[in-house]
């Protein structure tokens, strides 16, 4: 059961990456001072998402911040499975809700790119 539980959860690790990872490249493409930005922003993603503290130890607001992330569902599935006695701190449907706003603030941002670069005739949005 558990190795059904973590091909579950190594599926839901690609598709949150894919989304996640779409995002970024479609920000990346408005500014190029956004690799800036985003180095800026990495190291309290990582932290505010449970990689080196579980987010149970947060104060309530940072729990409410830290579920912004997808990483943050991802770790705390992967604890679930893993640990035993371990109980989960976001609902497993959240997953499915970041996931959608994902999606849609990404088709928007794209929609925008691809209409500037089709005014410009170029790539270039800068």
């Amino acid at each position: 059961l558990t190795v059904v539980k973590l091909i579950v959860l190594f599926g839901i690790l690609i598709v949150s990456g894919t989304l996640f990872g779409g995002l970024i490249t479609t920000v990346f493409l408005y500014s190029r001072d956004i690799n800036f930005i985003f180095t800026l922003c990495d190291r309290p993603m990582n932290f505010l998402s449970g990689t080196s503290i579980p987010v149970l130890c947060f104060p309530f607001w940072l729990r409410f911040v830290s579920g912004i992330f997808p990483t943050a569902y991802l770790i705390d599935m992967f604890r679930s499975v893993t640990l035993s006695g371990y109980h989960t701190l976001f609902p497993f449907y959240g997953i499915f809700i970041i996931w959608a706003v994902l999606f849609v603030i990404n088709k928007l941002l794209l929609e925008r790119v691809l209409k500037k670069t089709r005014e410009n005739n170029s790539l270039i949005l800068y």
